[in-house]
């Protein structure tokens, strides 16, 4: 590609906070530890795993000294705060798996003062868990599963980190399909066929590669464990109260959910894949609350400008391209769905207890409704 047009969509990204070569992932890698007058947040985070075992977090952390928030400068500061206080307020909400309906109140606090600088909810979510969440083994090295390692969980323990691990894999393997979206949008309005026609073959591929990683849940990340030890910290937040704040103490907030991601939801809008089913619809709609605000504007923009649907309609070459993606985009949302029942509807049945998933909704009823939806774009 010309050099002046790569410089242009890369500028493009990073007003959206997308970078060229991570897509959603951050530029920079997370902040592994916040400045000295945030120690006792720190110590806590360290202490998470530990406590939630012998069931002594919550009278733990109902001591923790209440911080202010105004020393955090940095964006990246506030990320990691976000990260810690999440973590921190959902072991104490979910210690013994039933909600205990409220939140100390040197959590409750700084935890909605850093969520309302960053334009995201206080509760656990994509944003902080998975794009946040992570470190380096090798810095000279590229984010791979065998070159990561969590910063923070709960319980702790290889599926757990797994888990998560795999997730930041398949953000980082997905931004080639962020950056060749950029690179269609563009050549479609420089009308450049041959450009367009690569980008939707870069597309195709990488959504193989994420389905193939998405398999490694399997391998890595026991669905006992997963459903039994790390699942409940995901759970959605109802009527619970916020200690210490004088507006609006009792609230609601969905929990932990992949359709957080902003990777397929951005894959849907730049190819026109619409989900008519009121629930679906207003589900994926509501979960891009959670994401970055720049990302989701990012997500909107594609939605709104049809430039990529329109021109696939004028560009014969790409007809056979595009259903290559439709294709790869319902293997693996098929493949999505099978480790769903697997990891989660399986269990809830063998302990007689709903199959609502962690973002609030039924997952099954959900990813089918968005699979079908998939489906009929093929042709």
């Amino acid at each position: 590609m010309n050099p002046f047009y790569a410089e242009k969509i890369t500028q493009w990204l990073q007003k959206y906070q997308v970078h060229p070569t991570r897509g959603f992932l951050p530029a920079t890698n997370p902040l592994a530890k916040l400045p000295t007058p945030f120690d006792a947040w720190e110590q806590a985070a360290a202490a998470l795993s530990i406590r939630l075992n012998n069931q002594t977090w919550q009278p733990y952390l109902a001591k923790m000294p209440l911080l202010k928030t105004n020393q955090l400068q940095t964006t990246a500061q506030l990320e990691r705060a976000m990260l810690l206080l999440s973590c921190m307020a959902h072991g104490y909400v979910w210690q013994n798996y039933q909600s205990t309906n409220h939140i100390p109140a040197s959590v409750a606090i700084p935890w909605v003062q850093v969520a309302q600088r960053l334009g995201r909810p206080p509760v656990v979510a994509h944003a902080s868990l998975v794009l946040q969440n992570w470190r380096l083994l090798n810095e000279n090295a590229p984010i791979r599963f065998n070159n990561i390692a969590i910063q923070q969980g709960f319980h702790g323990g290889r599926d757990e980190s797994s888990f998560f691990m795999l997730t930041v894999v398949i953000e980082a393997t997905g931004a080639k399909a962020v950056y060749a979206i950029a690179q269609a949008y563009w050549a479609a309005q420089q009308k450049k066929d041959a450009v367009f026609c690569n980008a939707l073959t870069q597309i195709a591929k990488t959504l193989v590669k994420m389905r193939q990683l998405l398999l490694q849940m399997y391998e890595h990340c026991d669905p006992y464990i997963f459903y039994h030890r790390v699942r409940p910290f995901l759970g959605s937040l109802e009527q619970i109260k916020y200690e210490g704040l004088t507006t609006n103490p009792i609230r609601s907030y969905s929990g932990g959910s992949a359709a957080q991601s902003s990777l397929l939801q951005l894959v849907d809008a730049a190819f026109g894949i619409k989900h008519e089913q009121a629930h679906a619809h207003q589900f994926l709609r509501a979960m891009r609350a959670y994401m970055p605000p720049k990302h989701a504007a990012f997500i909107a923009l594609h939605e709104k400008d049809t430039t990529i649907v329109n021109y696939l309609k004028k560009c014969d070459s790409a007809t056979t391209l595009y259903q290559e993606i439709i294709n790869e985009l319902l293997l693996f949302r098929n493949e999505h769905l099978k480790i769903v029942a697997k990891y989660i509807l399986a269990h809830s049945k063998k302990v007689g207890v709903g199959s609502t998933g962690t973002g609030g909704t039924n997952p099954m009823i959900f990813l089918k409704g968005v699979r079908d939806n998939t489906h009929s774009q093929k042709k």
